[in-house]
C-alpha cells in the first residue's frame, strides 16, 4: 500500500510541477504583450503620422498570410516570415507578376524544408484573389 500512495504522491507533485510552469508560461505571455501593447502605444502618441502601417497594409499582410496557410505555403516555419515579407516587398513592385517572375524573386530565401514550390503556389493564389477582387 505504502508503494502506491507514494506513487500517487510523487504524480501529484509532478502535476502541480507543470502546472506551476504552465501558469509562469501564461504569465510570461501576458507580460510580454502588455509590453508590446506600452510599447506601441508609446510609439503611437509620439507621432501618429509616421506610424509604419495602415489597416489597408496590415490587411494586405493578412490576406497574403492566409493565402500562406489556405496553400500549404509553410511546414517548418524555418523561412515562412522571410518568404512573406520577400513576397510582400516583391507584390508592391510588380501588379500582376509572372511565376516565373515570383521564383526570381524568393531564390534569394533559404528554406530547409523544401516548401519552396507551394510558397509560389500560394503567392500565385494571392495574386489571383487580387486580380478576382480588382474586377
Amino acid at each position: 500500500m505504502k508503494k502506491y500512495l507514494s506513487f500517487f504522491r510523487l504524480r501529484f507533485a509532478m502535476g502541480l510541477q507543470y502546472r506551476t510552469a504552465a501558469l509562469a508560461g501564461i504569465i510570461t505571455q501576458f507580460a510580454w504583450g502588455f509590453m508590446e501593447i506600452m510599447i506601441f502605444h508609446a510609439f503611437y502618441r509620439a507621432d501618429a503620422a509616421s506610424f509604419p502601417m495602415h489597416f489597408s497594409a496590415t490587411a494586405s499582410y493578412i490576406w497574403l498570410q492566409q493565402a500562406f496557410l489556405d496553400n500549404c505555403g509553410y511546414q517548418c516555419g524555418f523561412c515562412t516570415p522571410g518568404i512573406i515579407m520577400t513576397a510582400k516587398a516583391f507584390l508592391e513592385e510588380h501588379e500582376n507578376p509572372t511565376e516565373e517572375e515570383v521564383r526570381e524573386a524568393l531564390a534569394g530565401n533559404y528554406c530547409r524544408c523544401g516548401t519552396h514550390y507551394t510558397a509560389v503556389e500560394s503567392v500565385m493564389a494571392y495574386v489571383q484573389k487580387r486580380k478576382e477582387e480588382r474586377q
